[in-house]
């Protein structure tokens, strides 16, 4: 007769025991969705703001892309569903099996939580640990204006002379149109040195002009920390805002152009009438404007009008920076 008492006091027990997991399980979901959820705003937050950054967004990418299997992990727990199953189960008559089972079942449903905690700290770590400051650049402001005199060429076709001039006397480099010009090889292609006559007619191809390496030389001879700039008209913006001005090549005016390709030596250049070199001194948001050798004056080319005219020439651009160390 006593072993019915027993078996009912037990059922208490195991009931008492079900519940406490049960509701920390419910509690639990709740929380680490919450929270899986916050970490998503944070990575969605990151990438919009630094999304300049391609490796950083990379990372955020796939933190994203986690961070959305873990949420979609817990929800496929479906916790409220389990929950149920095992008040229905704790309701009915069990023997040691029945009791035997819900522990196993209350065991993978640990074992599930523990995995999810695991993820979830590995992956705020990840978000923690992602490097937001030393990896990008500053924003640039919207806008920039250097001080730049300008100067008029003393030839025909020695824009690209005056406007390294220009850079360099901006730089605190006493360096002349006439020096430069001086320097500069002569060469039938003008990636290797002046092709033609300086004092040829405008707007010609046989007497032409010097593009960007020989330029990026002579300016380099003289201490001048010039480099070319590879990445158009980003990379301008963040010269000027680095306080360097921009020698760059483009037909005058930003007229349309219409290039042609020549062979010299065996090699094709591509040559372009009314080839033309400026100083970029500063920026908005609608465009650039420049020192423009051929008048002394400065100009205003429109964003879409500059990119146009210096993609003829293959966006051939230069920084020029201080003198080093």
């Amino acid at each position: 007769m006593s072993a019915r008492p027993v078996s009912a006091r037990l059922l208490v027990a195991i009931l008492v025991l079900a519940a406490v997991p049960v509701v920390l399980l419910a509690a639990w979901t709740l929380v680490q969705a919450t929270q899986i959820r916050d970490l998503q705003r944070q990575v969605v937050a990151l990438d919009a703001a630094r999304r300049a950054a391609e490796a950083q967004a990379t990372q955020q990418a796939s933190i994203a892309g986690d961070l959305e299997s873990r949420l979609q992990a817990v929800e496929a727990l479906d916790t409220g569903r389990q929950i149920e199953a095992l008040r229905a189960q704790l309701e009915t008559d069990r023997g040691p099996e029945q009791d035997a089972e819900l522990e196993v079942r209350l065991a993978g449903i640990q074992a599930a939580v523990d995995g999810f905690q695991g993820d979830l700290e590995d992956l705020a770590a990840r978000i923690q640990g992602l490097d937001l400051g030393g990896a990008l650049p500053p924003a640039l402001p919207g806008q920039v204006r250097l001080q730049v005199p300008a100067r008029k060429q003393g030839h025909n076709l020695s824009c690209e002379s005056s406007a390294a001039s220009m850079a360099a006397r901006y730089q605190g480099v006493a360096l002349d149109e006439e020096e430069v010009l001086a320097t500069l090889p002569r060469h039938p292609n003008p990636h290797l040195g002046f092709r033609g006559s300086v004092d040829g007619p405008p707007g010609g191809l046989e007497d032409y002009g010097v593009y960007a390496g020989p330029i990026l030389a002579v300016l380099r001879e003289q201490g001048l920390d010039a480099r070319a700039i590879e990445d158009g008209l980003a990379g301008i913006k963040g010269a000027l805002a680095r306080g360097n001005p921009v020698v760059a090549w483009i037909t005058y005016n930003c007229q349309p152009g219409n290039p042609t390709t020549v062979t010299v030596d065996g090699q094709a250049v591509t040559l372009v009438a009314y080839q033309h070199a400026v100083v970029l001194t500063g920026y908005d948001d609608e465009g650039v404007w420049a020192n423009d050798p051929w008048d002394g004056q400065e100009d205003f080319y429109a964003n879409d009008d500059l990119e146009r005219a210096m993609g003829y020439l293959g966006d051939m651009a230069i920084e020029v920076g201080p003198p080093g160390e």
